[in-house]
């Protein structure tokens, strides 16, 4: 059969598309490679109110303020490595493994997941599958709030799975400040009640 004729009941397509897809985004170099602060835990923004803890904020012009510091310490550590720079060399002060405290972090974590899910034994499920045995770590930034979360160091991805925005998991009785009965401002049970 030669190049220009057709089988039958096949259909030459002669016509080129006008716009080819092009992708103009280059691939991201090592040099290049930032951290990633991943917030898709689904309990993180249900803040808890236990007896020895509380993430829970005053009102949303506080959770506004505190979540602006957030952005600003994403930016000021986006390019920093995290085991080097952050952890090893203690190059910010609050950064650290938490070792002593995994225990009560599932605790907590647990608790913020009482609205999404309200099996005990599904949430307890969800902590196994998501953290199981990875080292948990906070970060934080000066007198700002903490964080904690586990680190993906193939995808450069830090999973924040609870907001520590009074420095209660390890707290300062000179520093801590805060009157907890103030507190009662949860971002997504507020949403929820809507």
């Amino acid at each position: 059969m030669s190049k220009n004729k057709i089988r039958k009941g096949h259909i030459k397509n002669n016509i080129r598309p006008k716009n080819e897809v092009k992708n103009s985004t280059k691939p991201l170099k090592s040099v290049d490679k930032r951290m990633i602060f991943d917030i898709s835990f689904k309990g993180l923004f249900y803040f808890i109110d236990c007896s020895d803890f509380t993430n829970e904020l005053e009102n949303e012009g506080q959770f506004s303020q505190k979540f602006s510091e957030f952005i600003e310490f994403i930016h000021k550590v986006d390019n920093k490595d995290f085991y080097k720079e952050l952890i090893q060399d203690r190059g910010m002060k609050h950064c650290h493994q938490v070792t002593a405290k995994h225990d009560v972090i599932k605790k907590y974590f647990i608790k913020s997941l009482e609205t999404p899910i309200s099996n005990i034994q599904e949430r307890e499920l969800y902590w196994d599958q998501l953290v199981g045995d990875e080292v948990l770590y906070q970060i934080g930034y000066e007198k700002s709030f903490r964080c904690v979360g586990i680190y993906n160091e193939t995808r450069n991805i830090f999973q924040i799975l609870l907001f520590d925005w009074h420095h209660l998991l390890f707290p300062d009785k000179r520093k801590n400040r805060i009157n907890p009965h103030k507190a009662s401002y949860s971002l997504m049970k507020k949403i929820v009640r809507r």
